[in-house]
């Protein structure tokens, strides 16, 4: 994914320049890259694509926008990767305490195990509610509800930085 600078035409002439985001296939494209240079002779961090062969993803001239949105997209899916990560590491643990013993009783019947289980299972449904709270915000905002688009731009940060925080300690807990 690339941004891109282009000219929009007008009818009166030229127009403000825009930033798309375009997807370039570097196996057509290899040649055609060359990076700009600064005054000094330093590469000046964007690369020149003259000629070559992309496909436009989002509106024209709105490329910062759709990068934002891609951003967006990548938080979700990190908090219901992390949130799964968490499901998957208390079905471990539970399957586990249900197959040791400790005492004549299996680990699953012990007090301490008892509180440590439901612990992590109340941690997992609270990751899994956030994830599907956030997931139905982002499908409202697509229907053009400005609540649920500013809850999901709040919101999916602060899920994502939390839950995919925790799941490291939970997967540890959980062994």
């Amino acid at each position: 994914v690339k941004r891109c600078q282009h000219r929009p035409q007008r009818a009166g002439g030229y127009g403000d320049p825009g930033c798309s985001v375009g997807l370039f296939d570097r196996r057509r494209n290899r040649s055609s890259g060359a990076c700009h240079r600064s005054v000094s002779g330093r590469v000046a961090g964007r690369i020149g694509y003259h000629g070559a062969w992309a496909q436009r993803v989002g509106e024209e001239g709105r490329g910062i926008r759709t990068i934002i949105d891609m951003v967006q997209g990548t938080r979700l899916d990190c908090i219901a990767g992390s949130a799964a990560g968490m499901r998957a590491a208390l079905t471990q643990a539970a399957w586990h305490t249900r197959h040791r013993t400790a005492f004549q009783r299996q680990l699953a019947d012990q007090p301490a195990m008892r509180g440590v289980l439901a612990d992590l299972a109340l941690e997992v449904e609270a990751a899994t509610a956030l994830m599907i709270r956030i997931a139905s915000a982002f499908d409202a905002a697509q229907a053009s509800d400005e609540r649920e688009a500013a809850f999901a731009r709040l919101a999916t940060p602060i899920a994502k930085y939390w839950v995919c925080k925790r799941q490291p300690g939970f997967v540890y807990e959980a062994l």
